[in-house]
C-alpha cells in the first residue's frame, strides 16, 4: 500500500552510525462547531526507518541518480546489507 507524505525529517544516531527518517502527512482539518469556520492542520506519522549508514548513503545516491534522470524510474533497484 502506498502512503502520501508532504512532510520528513531525519536524526542521526549519537554516534553516527544510524539514521531515523520520519514520514508524515499534513491534513487540513476544519472544526465542526462553525459553518465552514477555521481550518488548521494536522500533522499524521505516516512512517519511521531506522537504518544504517550504508544503506542510507545508498538511499542518498539513488535517489539523486534517479532525480537527475540517470536511473529509469520504472525498474526496481535496491541495496542489500552486508553483514
Amino acid at each position: 500500500m502506498l502512503q502520501y507524505v508532504n512532510r520528513f525529517s531525519c536524526i542521526s544516531a549519537k554516534n553516527e552510525d544510524s539514521l531515523i527518517i520520519h514520514f508524515e502527512q499534513d491534513e487540513p482539518v476544519s472544526s465542526s462547531d462553525t459553518n465552514g469556520g477555521n481550518i488548521s492542520e494536522c500533522t499524521h506519522k505516516v512512517a519511521s526507518l531506522v537504518m544504517d549508514r550504508d544503506c542510507a548513503e545508498a538511499l542518498v545516491d539513488m535517489l539523486g541518480k534517479m532525480l537527475s534522470g540517470s536511473l529509469p524510474p520504472s525498474k526496481k533497484f535496491g541495496s542489500k546489507n552486508k553483514s
